[in-house]
């Protein structure tokens, strides 16, 4: 009984270690992204390339679903009251004055409800940290790590 584990707990795991990787991934590196070639180079880049990851990141949680059978969502009062938020915010945005802004938000900050989903998400994704056995210790290094670095690149573009 102590043999091999099966392709399917490997499976599993390697959905799991994928969707760290990412989170860690964006933790890290999200600071640091920029697009010199756009007008506005820091915000618009690092709103698509969270969404990027985090669409990716909910696709492998979507496939963990579907391969794991004992799966079940950790639910817990912050989980509620922040999915009470995005639905108030989406029927909010569906019938307010301007829905297309609402869903998408203006080209500079990108705050749309579009957008919000994603941070759902990505609250979703780290709440669920116990089953993805997300560290949150490590998490918190990356942060500052990713802080750190986006430090130094400013200290460097000030004495260029």
């Amino acid at each position: 009984m102590g043999g091999k584990p099966s392709c399917q707990a490997e499976e599993v795991n390697k959905l799991k270690k994928a969707i760290i990787f990412l989170i860690y991934f964006l933790l890290l590196i999200l600071p640091l992204t920029f697009w010199p070639g756009l007008f506005n180079q820091y915000e618009l880049p690092k709103v698509i390339v969270f969404r990027v990851i985090i669409e990716i990141a909910l696709g492998f949680y979507l496939l963990l679903l579907v391969t794991e059978k004992n799966f079940f969502i950790k639910q817990n009062p912050p989980f509620f009251i922040a999915s009470l938020y995005i639905l108030t915010v989406f029927l909010t945005s569906i019938f307010g004055v301007s829905w297309p802004t609402s869903l998408w938000g203006l080209y500079f900050r990108q705050e749309g409800i579009f957008t919000l989903i994603h941070y759902f998400f990505f609250f979703f994704l780290v709440s669920q940290s116990q089953f993805l056995r997300l560290k949150q210790k490590t998490a918190a290094w990356f942060l500052v790590i990713g802080a750190v670095l986006t430090s130094l690149v400013a200290l460097w573009q000030s004495e260029v």
